[in-house]
């Protein structure tokens, strides 16, 4: 009996299932291996574009976001003391280009002469042009300011920009989109964001002006004027 007593743990009665059950840990490794995997991705191409922020050293960000998300950033950094002219051979083939399929552009409402010249001759080139170039490349763009929110989702890829008003700079982002949706106040348009002020009933400027959280009431009892908020609407968002 004391011999039997002294083997009763490892006896599959109830008593010792039951222990064992509490003790096992079950892991669906498929899952696990996919969501470490999905997590290294998104590690990757987060320190990604912190080092193409951190790197591109060239006045004209925009340019060189593009330039980057196409060919890759090994492809930029051979460029070294090339990149001017590089830079300037590119913007001209674009230039080029949109010249001949100007009718693609219509939808965005934009002055495209006014967009070649911006590409040619500025050292920064627009958000404007930007989002030209990233659609002939049929490549999505989503921009957001601290206040609005922005995008043209037509293609499979996207690039994620950050625009910092105060600073006048643009960032590379990797974003929760339909977080910023829910957080920013939705423009249609970059070239006109805010509509005239009759196209908008007056309830209507108050909950634009109530999403950028700006104060509706002039006093305790008033509110102000439908032209008062649209202006204060205007200079928020501009």
């Amino acid at each position: 009996m004391k011999t039997l007593n002294c083997i009763d743990d490892f006896f599959l009665n109830k008593t010792n299932i039951n222990k064992i059950i509490k003790n096992i840990c079950f892991i669906d490794e498929i899952n696990k291996e996919k969501q470490q995997n999905q997590q290294k991705q998104q590690n990757q191409q987060k320190q990604q574009n912190q080092q193409n922020q951190r790197d591109i050293v060239e006045n004209d960000k925009l340019f060189w976001f593009w330039y980057i998300f196409e060919h890759g950033y090994d492809n930029y950094e051979m460029l070294g003391k090339n990149t001017y002219k590089t830079e300037m051979e590119i913007k001209t083939n674009l230039v080029e280009l949109i010249h001949k399929r100007k009718k693609e552009f219509k939808i965005f409402k934009f002055k495209m002469n006014d967009i070649e010249q911006d590409i040619l001759y500025s050292k920064n080139i627009s958000i404007k042009s930007f989002i030209i170039i990233l659609f002939m490349h049929k490549i999505n763009l989503i921009y957001y300011t601290d206040v609005v929110y922005y995008e043209n989702i037509i293609f499979d890829k996207s690039i994620v920009i950050y625009y910092d008003k105060i600073n006048n700079i643009y960032e590379l982002k990797e974003n929760d989109i339909e977080s910023l949706k829910d957080e920013k106040y939705i423009i249609t348009s970059l070239d006109k964001q805010l509509k005239s002020i009759s196209n908008y009933k007056a309830s209507d400027i108050k909950s634009i002006a109530e999403k950028l959280d700006i104060n509706i009431m002039k006093d305790d009892k008033k509110t102000f004027t439908k032209k008062e908020l649209y202006e204060k609407i205007l200079q928020k968002i501009s």
